[in-house]
């Protein structure tokens, strides 16, 4: 998949819901501008598909409550989980076929 060939179909307004952005990035990738918890402001090239995200491997018993603003995705630069304050979101570009 070709990450500098964006497509923007996104709203540069953060009114996107977490379920718009899960299904979303369940069929493909994005690029997702938003302000990181220390306020910095973060480019994150991520997704949700199946055949590339690694499934989460739970390394301890302890149990966390999720929180309904923070979403978990694939970053695909660092091949790592990551956390999205969905609040936060300034501009989503989505690639790739839905």
């Amino acid at each position: 998949m070709d990450l500098n060939n964006l497509e923007n179909i996104s709203t540069t307004s953060p009114n996107i819901s977490r379920a718009e952005l899960t299904a979303s990035l369940r069929a493909r990738d994005a690029e997702i501008t938003f302000t990181k918890k220390d306020r910095t402001e973060r480019i994150m090239k991520c997704t949700l598909r199946a055949d590339v995200a690694i499934p989460y491997e739970k390394k301890t018993d302890r149990t966390r409550e999720g929180i309904e603003n923070i979403l978990p995705v694939w970053d695909l630069e660092a091949n790592g989980w990551r956390s999205v304050n969905i609040e936060t979101i300034k501009d989503v570009k989505y690639y790739g076929a839905c």
